[in-house]
């Protein structure tokens, strides 16, 4: 199977897929940091820096300071699990395939990359369970979460692509309900064992910026 880009518009919105062979998941690392006003920290398109910068500081509050819902302590990436105020779970867990095993030029004339035999072949598996006294239906496609690296530039460092493992959960999930999916990923030689972090507002079904984090050496 040749492995893809992951572009259709629903599959984007879920899994950062990237239109027009940008590359991996959060952007340009390297590009400019908007201001604070301008971010809009459920946009799963924000790089790791912008995230950072603009959506895990101490907020003012009548009764003086108070931690962000964004900024709680991460969970480790590989086997941690979050629940929301709403009672929705989600859990990870990293599965490591081996190397890449073959040259990739993604959009074939090196604009938007070309992978290495010798980067690593990642999946995140994800479970996502809904408590059966939750009201109406959760829409898991933000399930998947939003992989970054710690230190460096995201184009450089991952990529999100259908490759034979790759299985997105469709929705809408009814209470009780729990499904599986899994993301897949390249990252690059250069970057393997490096630090990466994943975002996630999958259970945040009011829109208040509860946002669990999870984070752990990849490749």
């Amino acid at each position: 199977m040749r492995p893809s880009l992951l572009a259709a518009p629903a599959v984007a919105a879920a899994l950062l897929a990237l239109a027009g062979c940008s590359n991996g998941p959060g952007g340009n690392a390297a590009g400019p940091v908007p201001s604070a006003t301008e971010i809009n920290c459920e946009d799963p398109s924000i790089t790791m820096a912008q995230y950072t910068e603009n959506c895990t500081e101490l907020e003012e509050g009548e009764g003086g300071t108070a931690a962000s819902p964004a900024s709680e302590a991460p969970q480790p990436i590989d086997g941690g699990t979050y629940t929301w105020a709403s009672g929705i779970t989600v859990t990870y867990k990293v599965e490591d395939y081996g190397t890449f095993d073959q040259t990739q030029d993604w959009c074939g004339d090196g604009s938007c990359g070309i992978s290495q035999p010798a980067d690593s072949d990642i999946g995140l598996r994800y479970t996502v369970s809904v408590p059966a006294d939750f009201p109406g239906t959760l829409e898991p496609s933000g399930c998947a979460g939003s992989l970054s690296v710690v230190n460096g530039n995201d184009e450089e460092a991952l990529r999100l692509y259908a490759g034979d493992h790759y299985s997105g959960i469709t929705g809408p999930m009814l209470a009780g309900a729990t499904k599986e999916g899994l993301t897949q990923y390249v990252i690059a030689e250069a970057y393997a064992g490096k630090q990466f972090l994943l975002s996630s507002s999958c259970g945040d079904t009011s829109y208040s910026g509860e946002r669990a984090l999870f984070t752990g050496n990849l490749g």
